[in-house]
């Protein structure tokens, strides 16, 4: 017949007073807790539902609610319990029992959890395409997922209940390697899951730049210490084959060392191509061909260094040996590759002085154009007539560099030639007609004023010197602004009566009597004047 008092003394050691009184205790707990949330919902839902996109933190004290329930009733098994606890199979029972209460209030609320969260980010990304976010709250395989992690754990934790001859059991073994392997599938498979929904979200937030930035980096290392996780789980599993310990001990060490150097390999390569972007940009003074100079450096230490650590890993030899090894047949190297090097020590150079950038013009070696690129071996210009030039790197940085490019202004230095017919009135007046063309001219900086001066006799001209400055420092304006003073100066010259002078020859011939005949030609020989 059933006996409730012999199946109470199996699972404690309580009295039934004791274990009413402790009952009540904890109801009265539950009862207080409820309280509390509930005033905590109650006086805020209001206030922050308000406020549509603000988080939803009431649902955060929901889930908190469901996470304390659990764990109270969790609490109230384990203080109840019999101190040597009772046999097979009543033990089981309990176990099963009580393990399932407490997984359960794990993860139940993890998975509130992740619907919220996923919503929210749903809810604050509009625009996104459908198909790029990924609903957790609809998707069947995270909650099967999670339900199979709870009947897993329970068993996991049960097995030290059973019996010897069934926790020892071939079958039971296999069955747990087999359930191993679902759930390493189903992680993976979530993770995954998660990573493109975070993906997805970020790419339509213009302030999660770091956030994404990050979520990137730490996609596949994730995956990697994942399977590192799989492989130490495996090796607890068959302890039987101390043969294959040593190749699963150095297969995890390289996961976890692949993980940490592709962390580190993408961070500094997303990093690095919006550093790049940025240098593109003219408001800054970052220099594109010294941040990619640097990505390079990086990224060669990055992977030499995790060569290095796999190879120290899988011999087992100390890596100083390992670098006393390499030593002659780097020399070796560098002797053959002296040229490479004088190239990129030239580059360096290039990148730490800086006499030039992309896209300004430059004169060197007898080439005149504008830089398309700096390379880490070499220079390429880009001539006035079309032609690209290519120039190594260690001869760039041992050549005279004019760099027009960075010219703060254009000057222009003309003569203008009046003949010497030219009264002294006259003079003064083709000085002060081009003193006001002039004055307070285009792109004038008043720094620079125009300079105007009667400075030359020549032999066929008197001459006036012009100068004057063009700001900003923009060759077509310039012309265009030249062209404009060439025309005022013909006119108003030839309004004043002002004629140019040209070259001209005055030749002397003797004739026999002693007079001479005098005529003028011009420079092309046809006879001026008689």
């Amino acid at each position: 017949m059933f006996n409730f008092d012999s199946l109470l003394r199996l699972f404690s050691d309580w009295s039934y007073v004791s274990l009413f009184y402790s009952a009540a205790l904890l109801l009265c707990i539950l009862l207080i807790q409820e309280l509390v949330f509930f005033s905590l919902i109650r006086t805020r839902r209001s206030k922050i539902e308000t406020d549509s996109g603000s988080f939803p933190f009431f649902q955060l004290f929901r889930i908190l609610r469901v996470f304390l329930r659990f764990q109270i009733f969790y609490v109230f098994l384990r203080i109840v319990k019999h101190s040597p606890g009772p046999l097979f199979p009543w033990n089981l029972v309990y176990g099963v029992v009580s393990n399932t209460i407490l997984i359960s209030g794990v993860l139940i609320p993890v998975y509130m959890v992740l619907n919220l969260a996923v919503a929210y980010l749903n809810s604050k990304t509009p625009d996104s395409a459908p198909e790029d976010i990924v609903l957790i709250s609809s998707n069947r395989r995270l909650k099967f997922t999670l339900f199979f992690l709870a009947f897993s754990t329970v068993l996991w934790n049960i097995l030290g209940l059973m019996p010897t001859e069934i926790e020892s059991s071939e079958t039971l073994r296999l069955g747990l390697l087999l359930n191993g392997l679902v759930i390493s599938f189903l992680i993976l498979m979530v993770i995954q899951k998660l990573f493109k929904t975070a993906g997805a979200v970020l790419r339509g937030s213009n302030r999660s730049g770091r956030i994404a930035l990050i979520i990137r980096s730490m996609f596949v290392p994730i995956q990697l210490i994942a399977l590192a996780c799989i492989l130490l789980w495996f090796k607890q599993m068959i302890p039987g084959m101390p043969e294959y310990f040593g190749i699963l001990d150095k297969t995890i060490n390289l996961l976890l060392l692949s993980a940490v150097i592709l962390f580190i390999y993408q961070f500094v390569e997303t990093l690095g191509t919006r550093l790049s972007s940025f240098s593109d940009k003219n408001t800054n003074n970052v220099d594109k061909t010294f941040v990619e100079l640097l990505r390079m450096i990086i990224r060669i230490l990055i992977i030499l260094a995790g060569i290095f650590s796999a190879v120290q890993v899988i011999t087992g030899k100390p890596l100083t040996a390992l670098l006393a090894g390499l030593g002659i047949g780097g020399l070796a190297v560098a002797l053959a590759a002296q040229d490479t090097l004088k190239n990129f020590f030239g580059s360096i150079m290039i990148m730490t002085d800086k006499p030039f950038k992309i896209g300004e013009r430059v004169q060197v070696n007898n080439y005149d154009g504008t830089v398309e690129a700096i390379g880490f071996r070499s220079t390429r210009i880009r001539t006035l007539v079309g032609h690209q030039v290519i120039i190594p790197n260690d001869q760039m940085a041992s050549s005279s560099i004019e760099n027009i490019g960075r010219r703060p202004h254009i000057r222009r230095l003309t003569n203008i030639t009046v003949t010497y017919g030219t009264t002294f009135d006259k003079m003064e007046q083709a000085l002060d007609i081009i003193k006001k063309i002039l004055d307070q001219h285009e792109g004038m900086n008043e720094d620079f004023p125009p300079r105007v001066y009667f400075n030359e006799y020549n032999a066929d001209s008197l001459n006036i010197l012009m100068i004057y400055w063009y700001f900003p420092p923009d060759y077509w304006m310039f012309m265009e602004f030249s062209e404009k003073v060439n025309f005022k100066i013909m006119k108003e010259f030839s309004e004043a009566g002002i004629e140019f002078a040209f070259p001209t020859t005055t030749t002397v011939l003797e004739q026999a009597d002693g007079q001479s005949l005098r005529f003028t030609m011009d420079n092309q020989g046809v006879p001026a004047e008689k």
